[in-house]
């Protein structure tokens, strides 16, 4: 069951559709293609570049945001890692679904959030999980614990059973394009 939710941010609100448990609220948003309500892009600094804030707070298990980008296979991935610069290469992330290795492939700058989730080995606050929908995985980020509002949403890129691939970044100071 969807239910439509206000949220209010200072002096304006906004309505969104939410489920009553994170699935179904993670395969609402895959099907729609949107991004939640209360995330928003900042740019933070030269070897981070841009991240996702809260603008409103998250309860822990609930979802955030799907990490969208091309289902690609095995051989797929690593012959675009073979050719893609190292600033696109961050933007793959690898992942066993039904006994094979995939890969969402996220380097084109499509406009979603889910993308933009920065590491954190130390403390982070969300986990990284695969919806299936339609008989294929999507990448979920759900809260880790409670987010307070003006939080950076992060998780651990290492950690996850999903594998984001990680290069040197020192040549990354700049916006790519592909």
């Amino acid at each position: 069951m969807i239910i439509l939710t206000t949220i209010f941010f200072g002096n304006f609100s906004k309505k969104y559709a939410t489920a009553k448990n994170p699935k179904d609220d993670a395969k609402f948003y895959t099907v729609t293609g949107g991004d939640k309500v209360g995330l928003d892009v900042k740019y933070i600094n030269a070897f981070k570049g841009r991240g996702i804030f809260t603008c409103a707070p998250f309860e822990k298990g609930e979802f955030l945001l799907e990490c969208r980008g091309e289902l690609i296979s095995k051989q797929e991935c690593e012959r675009r890692q073979r050719i893609y610069h190292d600033c696109l290469k961050v933007f793959m992330f690898e992942f066993h679904f039904n006994g094979k290795l995939w890969c969402v492939d996220a380097a084109k700058e499509d406009g979603s959030l889910g993308r933009l989730v920065n590491d954190d080995n130390l403390n982070p606050n969300a986990k990284m999980k695969y919806v299936t929908i339609q008989g294929k995985p999507h990448l979920c980020l759900l809260a880790a614990r409670d987010i307070s509002q003006g939080e950076e949403i992060t998780y651990n890129y290492v950690k996850e059973q999903i594998v984001m691939f990680v290069p040197q970044m020192s040549s990354c100071l700049q916006y790519p394009t592909r």
